[in-house]
């Protein structure tokens, strides 16, 4: 199990700027940053401050992060911004020990994500709109919330390499990025 305490100097901050979020004490983070926190740190995170961002919303995910970076800078905080989800989510097709090809058409926007953030990063926030089939059919984990979110705490630092792409099982692609 994780050991994290809530970083409340962070949290009071990101709310004194103006922004419209709730604070809440539930947990809303899942498997997808536990994991590598503990692989990077052990039980012993440190602080932390969990954000649940809204997958409908690229332009309000986008200013969130960019609320946090102000808010740590203002702290004069280092802070490891770490963003998790799956271009290509769809469990409805996942098979245990089933492996698929990244070159099979259900992984098609998984491309044109990568592409676009390596090349255009900015333009990510429409991406929906202009991919919006391929978009549907790989259905994005948090329609691609934390990683706009991400985006916004990276700011004028943005300059996106990707790291890691794979397709583990069937339904599901991985993609890690860094984007500062």
């Amino acid at each position: 199990c994780v050991n994290a305490q809530n970083d409340l100097e962070l949290v009071q901050e990101i709310l004194n700027q103006g922004f419209r979020i709730e604070p809440t004490d539930k947990w809303g983070l899942d498997h997808g940053v536990w994991v590598p926190l503990y692989i990077l740190f052990g039980e012993n995170v440190g602080n932390t401050v969990c954000v649940s961002c809204d997958p409908f919303n690229p332009s309000f995910n986008y200013e969130l992060g960019s609320i946090i970076r102000k808010a740590a800078d203002k702290l004069q905080k280092r802070v490891l911004f770490l963003a998790s989800g799956s271009p290509t989510h769809r469990l409805d097709l996942f098979e245990f020990g089933k492996t698929e090809s990244a070159d099979d058409p259900l992984y098609e926007f998984d491309k044109i994500l990568i592409h676009t953030l390596t090349k255009e990063p900015m333009s990510l926030l429409s991406l929906k709109e202009r991919e919006r089939e391929k978009y549907i059919m790989a259905q994005p984990e948090g329609g691609l919330g934390p990683l706009f979110t991400a985006m916004g705490f990276a700011g004028s630092e943005l300059n996106p390499k990707v790291l890691y792409y794979g397709v583990p099982y069937k339904g599901v692609s991985v993609l890690a990025a860094e984007l500062v």
